[in-house]
């Protein structure tokens, strides 16, 4: 009962209630959102996957409706309620970062691209104090893109990946390159991490969590968490640790001070 809250609905879909369809319906119905939660359709990365195995599974959980589409539609829904959500998170974090005294630095990891946006998550770095070397340099060619080391805590091996349009995500090949180039220059034994703006494919988290040596984070989770270090409501040791769970780093998983 204490993870019920309004509309009857589990506290951890109740974001589902927000999805808009298209034609009469508009919304999902209670026992709708309850049976896609049952095929295990759960988090936005879950209900937004392409693949077979999500297409299959969000059939199954709307398999007693009458429209055949629906199960894309859902799909389609939850794609744009996730692009939504990441330009409210944006309004939301540059407010915070005015009062924090970072709005630039914010800004940058939000609105730049390629180089422009390694430039701005080394600034970030800086900005809490965290070491962060540049491998990718000229002539070091296949090299991934930072090494950044929190405290006393092993170094984790960094890769930028951005997407020129808003409404592109990162896809799998991308977010696990950090791993072959790891290996590359002798770090196979460090966590590796990618960084993905503006995010990345829904069907990746699922596919690297068994990998064990690596994590992928969205631009508005990342930012999350650097906002929350310097409000002081995040332990640096728990943003080591948020950074180096297999899967992906979700602002929802940050830890909470004691």
């Amino acid at each position: 009962q204490s993870t019920r809250i309004a509309h009857g609905l589990p506290s951890d879909i109740l974001w589902m209630t927000h999805l808009e369809l298209p034609g009469a319906q508009r919304r999902l119905a209670r026992q709708q959102m309850l049976s896609l939660r049952f095929q295990g359709l759960v988090q936005p990365h879950d209900l937004m996957d392409g693949s077979p195995v999500a297409d299959g599974k969000r059939r199954l959980g709307l398999a007693g409706e009458l429209d055949p589409t629906l199960a894309n539609q859902v799909r389609d829904a939850a794609r744009g309620w996730k692009a939504t959500e990441r330009e409210y998170f944006q309004r939301i974090h540059v407010r915070r970062a005015s009062k924090a005294g970072c709005e630039p630095v914010v800004s940058a990891l939000y609105v730049t691209k390629g180089t422009e946006l390694e430039n701005a998550f080394a600034a970030a770095m800086a900005s809490i104090a965290v070491e962060c070397e540049s491998l990718d340099r000229v002539g070091k060619q296949a090299h991934p893109d930072f090494l950044i080391k929190i405290e006393q805590y092993p170094s984790i091996v960094v890769e930028i990946k951005s997407k020129a349009s808003d409404s592109d995500l990162v896809a799998l090949n991308s977010a696990t390159e950090v791993l072959a180039a790891s290996e590359l220059i002798g770090l196979r034994a460090n966590f590796c991490l990618t960084v993905c703006s503006p995010g990345v494919e829904p069907s990746v988290p699922s596919l690297v969590e068994s990998c064990g040596r690596l994590c992928v984070v969205n631009i508005s989770d990342l930012a999350e968490a650097f906002l929350r270090l310097k409000e002081g409501s995040l332990t640096r040791e728990g943003f080591y640790n948020w950074l180096t769970t297999p899967g992906v780093a979700a602002m929802e998983d940050l830890p909470h001070p004691n």
